[in-house]
């Protein structure tokens, strides 16, 4: 095998080891990697490149690598639907650390890996054993300022704790759980937070556990004890309009004369009680305070993120909200019992205390990021890994749906200024993207790399930009000509000698290059890789399909994803 030669693999990535009983909760993401492949060392490339992908610039957790005992469950659904049938012994087999190509793939070094086969990354914890270190002497020409040594100081005994200390499943048992939070090797994860915030909470929680249908009462009575549990000053703050919240909480802005808010709270004394719902209540004060006309100079530099509170007594319902074209409120819980007992609800205040020790933390980090000026109308990634795992930086040039949702935009890189393609996905089958690439009917994709903790499935995919226009922007609703069905139905073929199915095959994700000199099979690229499933693996169409997607498909919500729903979309277009 020629040593410059490479292969895109794509992993599952499983946080831990899976089992029947928590196959369906599992957060399993997709990692695409290009590696290159000399025989004698693909394992130990493949283990490097996940590596970096999965924390880059820094050093990697530990992980297993597996191969699937058969083909067929390539997707994150499919998996868990295996795994949830059987044991993870019976899924798959361990791949050793230092496989070559024919182990890693079982297939001769001159040949290409197989298409359909999963391979599945399960990480662990980083745990190496390590001995204390002495303090070195200080360089009288170090320039680090002392905190920072100090800070150094602190992650040097943390790390050695931790290190040295039990392992993960040990460690994790309640017993030793407690004593951990008290010694060096403490996580701050907010499960322990300090005992006089705990005890601010449970004072939180006998007020608010008080019935009281006195709504002046009620505010001027928590305000006090919000604010001590929230870190932050509460306010009540008048926009021009004579238009207030019950609460916020000023902050300065790089505008020296505007201020911002990174928390805003409406209060009622009981749920129903005055006839509105807080949580749309907080929701329109949000946007009376951002969209007042003295902050229109903050508009120009922020999408002014917040924090919103709804509190009905004690149902509490907390929201986070940004302002980028329109008003977008999101619901961060539903409303939850604020309430405790006399008796036996020591775990009731524990558990609102870690919620409010989180919010507390978000709330500082939100009032410390308002200085950094950002591009409302955008999101805020704004680079990517390539092939070779370097960061590529870029700035959004224009959204490429005139929707509200728009989720893809024209990049531009700020190295070169090539312009390329950039979506957000919470589903996508980059190996069927790569594969129709190679064939020439699909852009070259540019990375599929998930957003990271606290984004679910979601990933960003880059791709290529390439001159043209959709079959529903040149020919509407109109016949489409044979020599483009002819196109699409050898594109559609192509898929099926790896046995790949487009589930949404509609106008607006099939392309035609403007360069006329080319032959239609050339011209024709398909853009949209969402819902591509292997046939046979179980994969799902997603809830809340659009009426024209069921009725060209013949699909019902949730349905199994056939080859007959696409067959039936192509014959509609």
């Amino acid at each position: 095998m020629a040593s410059d030669r490479s292969v895109m693999l794509n992993v599952l990535v499983i946080p831990e080891k899976p089992t029947q009983q928590n196959a369906e909760r599992l957060d399993i993401s997709t990692v695409t990697l290009k590696v290159s492949a000399p025989d004698e060392d693909f394992g130990v490339n493949v283990r490097y490149a996940l590596g970096q992908a999965l924390q880059p610039g820094s050093i990697p957790p530990s992980f297993c690598l597996y191969r699937a005992c058969e083909k067929g469950y390539t997707t994150q659904q499919a998996l868990k639907l295996k795994l949830a049938a059987m044991p993870f012994d019976n899924v798959a087999v361990e791949i050793p650390p230092d496989a070559t190509y024919e182990e890693f793939f079982l297939v001769p070094s001159d040949r290409s890996p197989p298409r359909g086969v999963a391979f599945i990354a399960v990480v662990g914890p980083r745990v190496v054993p390590v001995q204390a270190e002495v303090p070195p002497t200080i360089d009288q020409n170090d320039k680090t300022p002392p905190e920072v040594r100090l800070l150094q100081t602190i992650f040097k005994n943390h790390q050695t704790a931790v290190l040295n200390g039990a392992s993960p499943s040990v460690a994790a048992k309640s017993s030793n759980y407690i004593a951990i939070q008290t010694s060096d090797a403490a996580l701050l994860d907010g499960r322990v937070p300090p005992n006089d915030f705990v005890r601010d909470v449970a004072a939180l929680l006998r007020k608010l556990s008080a019935v009281n249908t006195d709504e002046n009462t009620r505010d001027k009575e928590s305000r006090l004890l919000l604010a001590k549990v929230l870190d932050t000053n509460l306010e009540k703050l008048f926009n021009s309009n004579k238009t207030s919240a019950d609460y916020s909480s000023p902050i300065k802005t790089p505008i020296d004369t505007i201020s911002g808010t990174p928390v805003i709270i409406e209060m009622k004394s009981e749920l129903g009680n005055g006839g509105s719902d807080p949580s749309l209540q907080v929701s329109f004060s949000y946007e009376q305070y951002f969209c007042a006309p003295e902050r229109d100079g903050l508009l120009k530099q922020s999408n002014c993120p917040s924090f919103l509170l709804g509190v009905a007594g004690p149902w509490i319902v907390i929201c986070g909200a940004v302002l980028p074209h329109k008003t977008v409120v999101q619901r961060l819980s539903g409303y939850e019992w604020h309430a405790c007992s006399r008796i036996g609800d020591d775990a009731q205040v524990l558990t609102i205390a870690r919620k409010f020790f989180a919010l507390r933390r978000a709330i500082a980090e939100l009032a410390d990021r308002t200085d950094t000026p950002s591009n409302r109308y955008y999101p805020s990634f704004n680079s990517y890994m390539d092939e070779n795992n370097n960061s590529v930086a870029f700035r959004y040039v224009k959204p490429l749906e005139m929707d509200l949702s728009c989720i893809v935009f024209l990049a531009e890189r700020l190295d070169n200024e090539e312009q390329f393609v950039v979506k957000f996905v919470s589903r996508y089958n980059a190996a069927a993207h790569t594969y129709m690439a190679e064939g020439g009917y699909a852009p070259r994709l540019l990375c599929h790399q998930p957003l990271g903790p606290g984004y679910g499935d979601w990933a960003l995919v880059a791709m290529d930009y390439v001159a043209g226009q959709t079959i529903f922007h040149k020919y509407g609703a109109g016949p489409l000509p044979d020599d483009v069905l002819g196109a699409i139905r050898n594109a559609l073929d192509y898929l099926h000698s790896e046995q790949y199915i487009l589930p949404d095959l509609r106008r607006p994700n099939v392309m035609i290059l403007d360069q006329e000199d080319l032959l239609m099979g050339q011209r024709i690229k398909i853009i949209d890789f969402d819902w591509v499933s292997v046939e046979g693996d179980g994969a799902r169409y997603p809830f809340h399909l659009s009426t024209p997607l069921e009725k060209l498909a013949k699909a019902k919500e949730y349905d199994v994803i056939t080859k007959a729903h696409e067959e039936n979309m192509f014959k509609n277009l």
